[in-house]
């Protein structure tokens, strides 16, 4: 599996366990988005500010879970990276349930006050994608913390420009 992140490409072997960053050349900027072109060649990665990058396919190791594109099965729940990070004004949260489940997402400033409740709803199984503006706030670092059906899990940097 394969994620990009504000510090480039990160890839697991173990199912999310643990992470090793392997850029395959690629710069190190915040990765966009992560796609397999339509013969499933090549890897596509999309930058933020730095364009479209591609990879063979024979560098990675795939695995066909559907062939329904909008079949998307989470192993477990996790928020993935805000994207773009850094964000002028609205920025995508994305955030995968593998099961239906009570979602909330907050964002606290550095000195851990919740400055917004994003939202706080019942979601179904799979990768779910919002938008969230978040121009009224000051620039600077915040965290983005998901909980699933009340338990929290681990916080995201988002970073205000």
């Amino acid at each position: 599996m394969w994620i990009g992140t504000d510090t480039g490409l990160w890839e697991t072997l173990d199912g999310g366990e643990s992470w090793n960053r392997d850029n395959r050349g690629l710069p190190n900027v915040p990765i966009t988005r992560i796609n397999l072109s339509h013969d499933w060649e090549e890897l596509l990665v999309t930058t933020f500010g730095r364009g479209l990058f591609t990879a063979p396919a024979t560098a990675v190791d795939v695995m066909l879970v559907s062939t329904s594109p909008s079949a998307e099965f989470p192993e477990r729940s996790a928020l993935l990276t805000n994207y773009p990070n850094p964000f002028a004004g609205e920025t995508t949260l994305e955030f995968t349930t593998p099961n239906p489940a009570h979602v909330r997402l907050d964002v606290f400033d550095v000195l851990g006050r919740r400055v917004e409740t994003v939202v706080d709803q019942r979601y179904r199984m799979g990768v779910h994608r919002l938008r969230w503006n978040g121009q009224a706030l000051s620039r600077g670092v915040y965290l983005v913390r998901m909980a699933v059906d009340g338990q929290p899990m681990r916080a995201q940097k988002m970073i205000r420009r």
